[in-house]
């Protein structure tokens, strides 16, 4: 949490989207292993999910985090009258 509030306290900086989810905006944040996904608020950033980098594996934090959304969108498609127009849904993930 400390490194997403050090990284967006600087206007200047480059953020880095997470291009897979397009329902809300939301921004890598990396230390070591571990990865995150951040939204921001009027400036701001908020940690809103967190795994580890295992690469080219389905485990994968952005991997499952992209699977994860496609699911609730699916599942929000299925039990709403009107449905999302993206591909994802990350407002509401599913545990």
């Amino acid at each position: 949490m400390a490194k997403a509030r050090e990284h967006f306290a600087d206007d200047g900086g480059g953020h880095d989207r997470i291009r897979s989810i397009d329902d809300e905006i939301l921004f890598k944040i990396k230390v070591q292993r571990w990865r995150g996904a951040v939204w921001t608020d009027e400036d701001l950033p908020w940690l809103v999910a967190a795994g580890q980098r295992e690469d080219g594996s389905p485990d994968d934090f952005y991997s499952a985090l992209e699977t994860t959304a496609r699911a609730a969108r699916a599942h929000y498609n299925a039990n709403n009258h009107r449905p999302l127009s993206t591909t994802t849904y990350v407002r509401r993930t599913p545990p």
